[in-house]
């Protein structure tokens, strides 16, 4: 680990709000570790228990209206929103690095052409996207979701890597590497990707956030992954017919929820103060 990561990693840990939204994380990633392990079968092991139980020894958080513990189906519905999260981010920014790269870099009708593919599909929703693609799929899968999510998912990094790219492509190295022969291949992963780290990086903190969000929300509408596989938006649609008899169900899932996406926005605020000297010099040769 270089001096300007441990300058980086110090900035964050001072911030309150970085902390906490690191630990909430860290709990949720601990969680979707050990719950395959501890309760690898969430949904087939309730059917002979009590149903609809309160929180007690036997069931921490209580059970639902088929007797399954509501701890265990929590583990993995945190399991899914990680995959699910992390998959959306890392396709999403993947393409839209490249895509914003290139129009950036090469200009002319390349970026004429991705602004108006970067401007259609920024006239719907993403969700409203995602929705439209999962309402005709024939059945809910967990690879379905990420792809209609992945469809608009790429657009705001493309958008922020081509700001950043009009912004340094004039700057001295990068004409002193034209200078020298280098091709753009050559200026774009040399020159220009290290100085986009960091913007990308806390796009795709906020990305996250969003994506556990989109996830969980498709999966209450019933779009989202198959009725059988644990997630936290089915159990916030089990949950809602039980809101008087039995508020755990809804109280817990909504919980984890909102703690998750908050906790990767605090972190992605924090993420941009602790890298904000950096990108305020980040017309400086990297």
């Amino acid at each position: 680990m270089s001096g300007h990561d441990r300058t980086v990693l110090r900035r964050l840990w001072r911030l309150r709000s970085a902390r906490v939204g690191l630990v909430v994380i860290g709990l949720v990633a601990i969680a979707a570790a050990l719950g395959p392990v501890v309760a690898p079968d969430a949904v087939d092991d309730c059917l002979l228990a009590e149903e609809l139980a309160a929180p007690s020894g036997a069931a921490w958080l209580g059970r639902d209206a088929d007797g399954c513990s509501i701890a265990a189906l929590l583990a993995h519905g945190a399991g899914l929103s990680l995959r699910v999260g992390v998959a959306v981010v890392g396709i999403s920014a993947v393409l839209g690095t490249a895509l914003g790269l290139l129009a950036g870099l090469r200009g002319g009708w390349t970026d004429r052409w991705l602004m108006f593919v970067l401007e259609s599909f920024q006239a719907f929703p993403g969700f409203l996207v995602a929705l439209s693609i999962l309402a005709v799929a024939p059945r809910p899968s967990e690879g379905l979701v990420i792809v209609a999510l992945c469809v608009s998912g790429w657009v705001g990094y493309a958008r922020l890597v081509r700001g950043q790219v009009l912004l340094l492509r004039e700057a001295d190295w990068v004409t002193a590497a034209r200078a020298l022969g280098h091709g753009e291949i050559h200026i774009a992963v040399r020159e220009l990707l290290p100085n986009l780290v960091s913007p990308v990086i806390v796009q795709a903190t906020f990305g996250l956030a969003g994506a556990i969000l989109a996830e969980a929300g498709l999966s209450f509408l019933g779009l989202g992954v198959p009725p059988d596989t644990p997630s936290w938006g089915s159990m916030l649609h089990q949950g809602r017919s039980y809101l008087l008899a039995a508020p755990w169900l809804s109280v817990w899932p909504g919980i984890a929820i909102a703690a998750t996406v908050m906790a990767f926005n605090f972190v992605g605020d924090a993420l941009r103060d602790a890298l904000d000297p950096t990108l305020n010099a980040s017309v400086s040769p990297p």
